[in-house]
């Protein structure tokens, strides 16, 4: 889901300072002279060159200009360019012209969530939302924020009300069907396909329906929408990760170790890649691949720990860490029959997330493969303390009965 919607600009003819023009031009023409250098910077705007954007709107702002539009659409332009404290200065500034544009509250709202300061944005957030009468844009974008910061119940109060004054546009649909996800599935579903209805068709939906379906356990529909994704935006990091997630769930370790290993290839130094692609070889039963892809980066790692960092940002996606880098080694060692490595690097894992019942569980195993049957039952036990209904904790116990 994207992450902004920005409202269409119009052009308005406000009354306007006089600041340095000579006494000769009548307001009408002052009005028209702003009014086409607006135009101009918004062209620029759209077509992503926001520093000739910024060179029409600055000396108007620098005039002081009566017209708050100019400020918005400098802080706008001020934003993209990572201009944070300059572009906050000019909303407040279209602010004390016209205190009541929901769409100034909002921008500044979704650039403050942007930059962490998130106290402030949400009270810009519900000054959008009540200045906003009957638009559904405000609600919509609160909901985006507030879904961001994990309060799923009040995003889907925003989206109901955007949704309700809008029902024909189907990113309010969309937005419905990913809220309700996971509390009402089928009410969901009836959500996302009302958003096709609408002609929802944007690599964003067809990934947000993907996870959707995936979650539902619809592999091979889950696959389509993230393959229909991809089609319209190939190169976008979110959509060939969770491609690659859907083909280790799905059990299409084949299909997994050609997309990671592609990843990869591609960019080498990201650990998310590497690691993942060595799940997919562990999965295959490729333990020497497993071997090769991280023996030597995990040693290089703990000479170097910025290299085990991630530099890729996956929307709503969830990157491996080196816990996970080490038990797949162990469980790589174990496979190759080297059980007095595999228990090294379990201990490594373990080291990193000592809680982590998934190390706990494979440790005990490869304790029980070495003959410390004790030392094994131990590290299940410790699984049901942090995890009393493990099932795989328990049946490993009574296995392996005193």
């Amino acid at each position: 889901m994207g992450r902004r919607l920005f409202a269409v600009l119009v052009l308005s003819a406000l009354a306007v300072g006089c600041g340095s023009r000579g006494a000769s031009d009548s307001p009408a023409k002052i009005i028209a002279e702003i009014n086409a250098k607006k135009s101009a910077a918004l062209a620029h705007f759209e077509n992503g060159d926001y520093n000739g954007a910024k060179e029409l709107l600055q000396p108007l702002a620098t005039r002081k200009v009566g017209d708050p539009q100019v400020y918005s659409m400098l802080a706008r332009v001020q934003w993209r360019l990572g201009e944070h404290d300059d572009a906050i200065s000019n909303y407040e500034s279209a602010m004390r012209l016209d205190y009541y544009d929901p769409i100034t509250h909002m921008e500044l709202a979704q650039l403050l969530v942007e930059i962490g300061k998130i106290g402030r944005a949400l009270t810009e957030f519900e000054l959008a939302v009540q200045y906003s009468e009957r638009d559904p844009l405000p609600h919509y974008n609160y909901g985006l924020a507030l879904y961001q910061l994990k309060r799923r119940n009040d995003a889907v109060t925003q989206w109901e009300i955007a949704y309700s004054l809008d029902p024909g546009n189907p990113k309010h649909a969309e937005a419905m069907g990913i809220g309700l996800s996971g509390d009402d599935d089928e009410a969901a579903r009836k959500h996302f396909e009302k958003a096709i209805e609408l002609g929802a068709d944007d690599p964003s939906f067809h990934n947000n329906y993907g996870l959707f379906l995936q979650r539902l356990g619809d592999y091979e529909g889950a696959e389509s929408e993230f393959q229909r994704s991809l089609e319209q935006d190939p190169a976008n990091p979110t959509y060939r990760f969770n491609l690659g997630l859907l083909f280790l769930a799905s059990r299409n370790f084949a299909a997994a170790v050609t997309l990671w290993k592609n990843l990869h290839t591609e960019s080498p130094a990201e650990p998310a890649y590497r690691i993942y692609l060595a799940r997919a070889y562990l999965e295959s039963g490729r333990f020497r691949s497993v071997i090769d892809v991280l023996t030597e980066w995990l040693a290089r790692v703990e000479e170097n720990p910025a290299l085990g960092r991630s530099s890729i940002d996956v929307e709503g996606g969830r990157l491996p860490a080196l816990d996970e880098a080490h038990d797949l080694l162990a469980m790589a060692y174990r496979g190759v029959g080297d059980l007095e490595k595999a228990g090294e690097y379990m201990r490594k894992a373990l080291e990193l997330q000592p809680d982590n019942v998934v190390h706990l569980i494979n440790y005990g195993v490869i304790l029980a493969e070495s003959g410390k049957i004790p030392e094994a039952r131990a590290q299940w036990e410790r699984v049901l303390e942090i995890d009393p209904e493990n099932a795989t904790a328990r049946e490993n116990l009574s296995a392996f009965e005193p």
